[in-house]
């Protein structure tokens, strides 16, 4: 428990020091900060339907500023060679990740859904798991055998 939160601690402000925009790393984590911590508490005094409204709006918004990013990052390599090392990691991710799926031909369309991971990952790595640490004492997502024992009804 303590490693888990200790992992939480350090790794939520993470996202927000890059740098991006023209912006400078404190000002990011300042804009990052407000909706992250407005969301916290939304999930301390609100209801569940309000803090999922709240996720999934701050989700769509988090997918365009990574749209911006996918965008920018596109425009920097073809302004730039493959030769640097943005360029070089965005290569090798997709050609690792394209490799996977040539191993893997039954599962080849599942890629697709790698752009829209992409585009998720702030809503996974701050509010998923956010809105999971809060809502702990939350018993009807989960396995239905599990809220079957608590609430003593069959489903």
């Amino acid at each position: 428990m303590l490693m888990s939160s200790f992992e939480h601690q350090n790794c939520k402000p993470g996202n927000a020091k890059v740098a991006a925009f023209g912006v400078d790393s404190a000002r990011m984590m300042l804009y990052n900060g407000v909706p992250i911590s407005l969301f916290i508490i939304l999930c301390f005094t609100t209801e569940s339907n309000v803090q999922l409204f709240y996720a999934k709006f701050m989700s769509i918004v988090y997918a365009f500023v990574m749209l911006a990013v996918l965008v920018a990052t596109a425009s920097q390599i073809v302004l730039e060679t493959v030769i640097s090392p943005t360029s070089m990691f965005i290569v090798t991710m997709v050609i690792v990740f394209f490799i996977a799926a040539c191993l893997h031909p039954k599962e080849f369309t599942n890629i697709i859904y790698g752009i829209i991971f992409f585009l998720m990952i702030p809503s996974t790595y701050v509010f998923l798991s956010l809105y999971s640490l809060i809502n702990l004492n939350v018993i009807n997502w989960g396995t239905r055998e599990a809220v079957a024992k608590a609430t003593g009804k069959v489903i």
